[in-house]
């Protein structure tokens, strides 16, 4: 099992969440809280683990990005941003409110998904809001959202929510 557990520490029954689940597994890598960011999923142990684990479970905030699908993700720790400097990018920066944002860069996008090599994975769950959406103004029968991300990157099943 490789968890990904409340990186932004303010998500009350998280952690509580993530430790129970966790309990069922020999083998176990949690990134908890301030050590779940990009930077630390991108060092080689971390990145192992992930790759081969065959239970993914993320436990953190989400966020669907309904004008660019690629850009929606999993908010890891170290992600925020504020004030909003003038002189970012605007496409790297998610505006949740007047002077705050999240830092795409940051957090584990669909982008970065699509990258993942996962056929290790049974199951891919996500304890995150929107990280079941998908366009549902595009009539399209292909569906981009994170759990055809998670697919594509070789996990058999997934388990997401829409609220």
């Amino acid at each position: 099992m490789f968890a990904i557990q409340n990186p932004t520490n303010d998500l009350e029954f998280t952690d509580i969440e993530v430790e129970t689940i966790a309990a069922n597994f020999n083998t176990r890598h949690i990134l908890k809280h301030h050590q779940a960011t990009q930077s630390n999923l991108s060092q080689q142990t971390n990145a192992n683990n992930l790759k081969n684990a065959s239970w993914l479970h993320f436990s953190c905030h989400g966020y669907f990005n309904l004008d660019s699908p690629l850009k929606s993700g999993l908010q890891l720790g170290d992600t925020l941003v504020s004030p909003i400097p003038k002189d970012t990018e605007s496409s790297r920066l998610l505006k949740i409110s007047d002077d705050t944002a999240i830092d795409l860069e940051k957090c584990l996008t669909l982008d970065n998904i699509f990258d993942l090599s996962l056929s290790n994975c049974r199951l891919v769950s996500i304890s995150a809001c929107e990280s079941g959406f998908t366009d549902y103004t595009n009539t399209s029968d292909e569906y981009i959202g994170l759990p055809s991300g998670f697919i594509r990157a070789g996990a058999a099943s997934i388990v997401s929510s829409l609220w």
